[in-house]
This record gives structure tokens, C-alpha cells and sequence, in this order.
């Protein structure tokens, strides 16, 4: 069923596909023919799922084949007319039921059941569902952990924070300041390493911390120096030059679809990955921004640890709740049942084919 070249050629009328067995063999070798190539191993999983899809279009026509990721090495198939299986590893099981896809089921909102990776139950909300150009994301009702930023940041390496370079003139700094500002230009990273803990790669290709770009979760602004001259109270002139990364809108994509859904409220205050800045003629502040609960209503805030007044630098930290968000694969299903996710009593439960 292969060409010379070793990709497969369509199923010509005399060869039909009758039987389960000649199905599975199939997609077997529709998979070995995408795999071969040794580029498809460097693909992300969308060019991994396209490439594969293409091998069977080949054999059963465009408009007949539906793929669906399950998890990076796993999928699902439905040929039209000849049955819905998964492929993991080259084995391939036949599946005789309908499939409740959590994609086509879950709408911005809705509560479902997140499986954790130690298989707790995360209430969780959808944040996005497939109609939005992130794909489906849920985010946690609740905060889940807190995490440190600023000097006692357990992810700061010591010796590289304590040797970067600042221009002084009539200002002292400690290491908690040096500390401080390693943390802040490490902490979008950070925050989203914290929410991958949570990841269950059975559901979700990964995950990240609120407040991050949904589909760029890493982005951030690149690192700029910042520089600020005055006098001291005693008119003595100081300045300072060094080296942060600028404050972001990143928040807004995830604040205005929670605002919007009614889900930006939770069990505590909570940090956002995005950057929050102040520079002025006296002095600077630099951290992150958080969602408050002010004046009888949420609202995004900040929550600085980096601060300069009149040439007395400072650098503490600042330890804040998290919610993180999980990026689910298409091919996650939902557990069999007539739940409708409106209300927490009847909120979905989040399941996979693997």
C-alpha cells in the first residue's frame, strides 16, 4: 500500500476496505508513513495530528477523516463510514460508543472536574471555549498555592542575582535588592512553571498562570534600562541605572473574558503573570499585578517589591495565591453522565480516551 517514494497511495475501487482488521491496518501504516519522516519527530503536536491526517486522506479522500489529539503520542480517527479509533504507540483499538469531546460540549462558564496530576479534583470554570481562537482553556474556581516573589524566591539562583551589575552613584544595594530584581525579570517564567505542576498530560498539553497571553503564555517584554537622577532629601544628588523588563498588558486577554464570564472572583486575592511598573522623578517601583478584592469588587490591582524613594533602594518580596489555566487537548472527553456544568452540583467531569 505504500508508493516507492514510501508514502501511501489512495485505495483504489478494487481494494476496498471491508473488514475492522483492514481498517486498523490501515491507519497503522498511514502512521508509519507519517512518522518515518524524520522532520515529523521536531513537529508540534498540530503538525504531528496534520501530517498524520494527510497520510489517511490519501487512502480514504479529503472530507471523510476526522483526527483529534488525545495527548502527544495518541489519537483519535473517525472514517467516515467505517468507524470512529484511537491510535497510541501503533496500537489501535476499535470504539463502539459515542464519544462526548469535552470541545464540543463545554461552553465559556460551564464547571467541570479537572483531574490533577495526583488525581485530585480541581473545580475548575471554562474560560475559553472552541469558538474562541485560543482553543478550549478552563482556569481553577479556586486559587491553589501561593508562590514567592522578590528576594526569597526559592527559583533565584543566588550567584548569578547577586553578580548583575547596576550604575550607582551616592546609592547603596544589598543582595535582597540584586535578588529582587532577578526574580521580577524571571517571574513570568516562574509563575507559569508553578501552574505546569498542576498539568495532567492525560487532559491538557499544558498550563499556565492567569493573566499570561492564552496562546503566547511565555510572552513578555524584553529587558531595558531604566535610569533615574534626583536629590536626596538633604540635596545631595544620586542616580541609578539598571536593567528590568517592562510592564505588559499580557492580563488583559484572560481580565476581560473573566470580567465578562463572571469568573474573575475566587477564595482569595491572586497574582496575574504581568508585569506592573512606575518610574518617576524620585524614585521607581516594579512588580507584579494582581485581582484585588476592593471597595466591594474585584478588580486588577498590583502588588510591587521593588521600590526606590529618594535614592534609598529597596528590594523585598511579595507572596501571593495563583489559579492556574489548563490548555486541554482536543480529543479530551467527558465522563459519561447528565450533568449540564451550569451549577457546581452539576458540573462536568473531565476524562480521556487514553
Amino acid at each position: 500500500m505504500t508508493g516507492d517514494n514510501g508514502t501511501l497511495t489512495k485505495v483504489q475501487n478494487s481494494k476496498i476496505v471491508t473488514t475492522e482488521a483492514e481498517v486498523e491496518e490501515q491507519i497503522k501504516l498511514a502512521w508509519n508513513s507519517a512518522s518515518i519522516n524524520n522532520a515529523f519527530w521536531s513537529y508540534n503536536d498540530e503538525q504531528k495530528k496534520n501530517s498524520f491526517k494527510m497520510e489517511l486522506e490519501k487512502l480514504y479522500g479529503e472530507d471523510t477523516v476526522t483526527v483529534k489529539t488525545i495527548s502527544t503520542k495518541s489519537y483519535y480517527i473517525k472514517i467516515e463510514n467505517l468507524g470512529d479509533f484511537t491510535i497510541d504507540n501503533e496500537k489501535i483499538i476499535k470504539i463502539n460508543e459515542n464519544i462526548n469531546f469535552a470541545e464540543d460540549i463545554l461552553t465559556e462558564g460551564d464547571y467541570v472536574y479537572y483531574i490533577g496530576p495526583n488525581n485530585e479534583n480541581i473545580l475548575c470554570r471554562v474560560l475559553y471555549d472552541k469558538n474562541s481562537e485560543y482553543g478550549t482553556q478552563i482556569i481553577t474556581e479556586n486559587t491553589i498555592e501561593q508562590v514567592t516573589l522578590g528576594a526569597n524566591d526559592i527559583t533565584v539562583d543566588q550567584q548569578l542575582a547577586i553578580n548583575t551589575n547596576f550604575t550607582l552613584n551616592n546609592v547603596t544595594i544589598d543582595d535582597n535588592f540584586k535578588k529582587s530584581v532577578f526574580s521580577y525579570n524571571n517571574g513570568v517564567k516562574t509563575l507559569n512553571q508553578n501552574a505546569l505542576k498542576y498539568n495532567n498530560y492525560d487532559l491538557s498539553y499544558g498550563a499556565r498562570c492567569a493573566g499570561s497571553v492564552p496562546n503566547e503564555i511565555n510572552s513578555e517584554k524584553m529587558l531595558k534600562s531604566y535610569s533615574v537622577v534626583s536629590t536626596k532629601e538633604d540635596g545631595q544628588e544620586w542616580s541609578f541605572k539598571g536593567e528590568f523588563k517592562s510592564e505588559d498588558n499580557n492580563y488583559k486577554i484572560d481580565v476581560d473574558q473573566m470580567k465578562k464570564i463572571g469568573i474573575i472572583g475566587s477564595n482569595h486575592n491572586y497574582i496575574l503573570c504581568s508585569r506592573k511598573e512606575r518610574v518617576y522623578s524620585y524614585g521607581f517601583s516594579f512588580g507584579f499585578r494582581t485581582i484585588r478584592y476592593r471597595n466591594n469588587q474585584w478588580e486588577d490591582y498590583y502588588s510591587y517589591f521593588i521600590q526606590d524613594n529618594r535614592g534609598n533602594p529597596y528590594g523585598g518580596d511579595r507572596t501571593e495565591y495563583f489559579r492556574p489555566v489548563f490548555l486541554l487537548y482536543e480529543g479530551c472527553i467527558l465522563q459519561n453522565n447528565e450533568k449540564d456544568g451550569k451549577t457546581i452540583e452539576t458540573a462536568y467531569v473531565l476524562d480521556s480516551l487514553n
